[in-house]
């Protein structure tokens, strides 16, 4: 039941900076508890998505794995994506590319063993496939040529000027799928011959070091209804001694323009998958119902009563139903024409789950507004709006979700008069 089709979280605050400046669209901020989290609405051709995106200001397992759960919890995204840096092993994974991983290894300490040379570490390994279908998204893109083109274009020209400075003016690669191995522990990997150890000891195709992606894939196994996962890592350095020689000679060049062409290319992935129609289990567009019932029954199930004859009483039950949940909806009612001087209506609106009913009152007024926050579960709402005068005018209802995405109805009320008692 999701509330968000993507959820995009970045390791530091620093990463988080870097995707926002490259990110196509501004981001609205909303802080939940002690997290701010950021959302737009991605549109592509006829089709949008609705993207959150958090910092987890930390870096390792143990903490991206807390954060995420959170996270998961609170939005229940359709996708999950993890972007960030990671330093590169392989000798054809360039400092400045961008990898996606099919397999993600986490690696810890299995055992210390005494040696003939002294004690020794032993490291074991626990493997995580990334979902197939985003892993054929990414490769789909890959392979159309324009499309690749466009996005090293992009990339290479937000960073431009670092790029054309310390790399010689040469565009980000993709490498994506089978023979990229991502290897995720709590270290950060400056020593050659230590990752050697590992990759001898725990697979020997692994191609890049980070911290943090081990710990989202252990959130995500206790998620409940588990997102597609897909980890999207720029490359910013070669993961050995020379690695803090590099953020200082380059002055952080590569940290930026890693992270901005993982951001970029994720963008060119939703897009596609928006404009191709290739998004599953996505969150429902807002739709408004308005199926009017009988409306003094449920005008009391509300706690209002009707004036009887010709006064207003209408009842919109439901008005909006949400089977998977939903962002937050801003409603507004406004009555539009000719009431008695002293008219006016009173609003109800209720809010039913499984488990519970809440019910929402207005005073009289001619406009109301009022807030239901995101739920992840599933929801409906009904509206009564009682009045102690013939109706002459219309209803006009409106509502917008938290990432701008709006619905808007006029409802003619002289089919609303309170004809009997029931």
């Amino acid at each position: 039941m999701p509330v968000a089709d993507y959820l995009v979280l970045t390791p530091l605050n620093e990463e988080f900076r870097y995707l926002r400046e490259a990110w196509p669209k501004p981001l609205h901020e909303e802080r939940v508890g002690k997290i701010h989290y950021y959302q737009v609405l991605h549109a592509a051709g006829h089709r949008e998505a609705s993207v959150v995106f958090a910092a987890m200001a930390d870096m390792g397992q143990a903490w991206s794995g807390v954060f995420a759960s959170e996270a998961l919890r609170l939005w229940r995204p359709t996708t999950v994506v993890q972007v960030g840096i990671a330093g590169s092993v392989d000798k054809d994974v360039s400092v400045g590319d961008v990898i996606i991983p099919q397999e993600v290894i986490g690696y810890e300490v299995g055992d210390a063993i005494d040696t003939p040379n002294g004690p020794d570490i032993r490291f074991r390994s626990t493997g995580t496939q990334t979902d197939l279908a985003l892993l054929g998204s990414a490769h789909a893109l890959q392979d159309n040529a324009e499309e690749y083109l466009a996005w090293q274009e992009d990339a290479y020209n937000i960073s431009k000027e670092d790029l054309e400075t310390n790399a010689a003016g040469r565009r980000p690669s993709a490498h994506i799928g089978a023979k990229q191995i991502l290897a995720s522990g709590n270290l950060v990997m400056k020593s050659k011959q230590f990752s050697e150890k590992l990759r001898a000891t725990t697979n020997h195709k692994i191609t890049a070091f980070e911290m943090e992606a081990k710990g989202l894939y252990n959130a995500i196994r206790l998620a409940d209804d588990s997102p597609a996962t897909l980890i999207i890592r720029g490359i910013s350095d070669a993961a050995n001694r020379n690695k803090a020689k590099l953020d200082d000679a380059t002055k952080g060049a590569f940290r930026r323009s890693s992270v901005r062409s993982a951001a970029r290319f994720l963008a060119a992935l939703i897009e596609r998958r928006l404009r191709l129609g290739h998004m599953d289990k996505a969150t429902e567009p807002l739709k408004l119902l308005s199926t009017v019932r009988a409306a003094p029954r449920v005008a009391r199930e509300l706690g209002l009563e009707s004036g009887g004859g010709n006064s207003l009483c209408v009842a919109y039950d439901p008005l909006i139903q949400r089977p998977r949940g939903a962002a937050r909806l801003e409603l507004s009612f406004a009555l539009e024409g000719a009431f008695p001087p002293n008219g006016g209506a009173e609003f109800a609106l209720r809010v039913m789950r499984n488990s519970w009913t809440r019910i929402f009152r207005s005073e009289i007024c001619n406009d109301w507004r009022c807030i239901i926050e995101r739920d992840p579960e599933p929801y409906a709402l009904a509206l009564v709006v009682v009045g102690n005068g013939p109706p002459k005018g219309n209803l006009r209802i409106t509502v917008i979700d938290e990432f701008g995405r709006t619905e808007e109805k006029l409802e003619p009320l002289d089919s609303g008069r309170d004809q009997a008692k029931e």
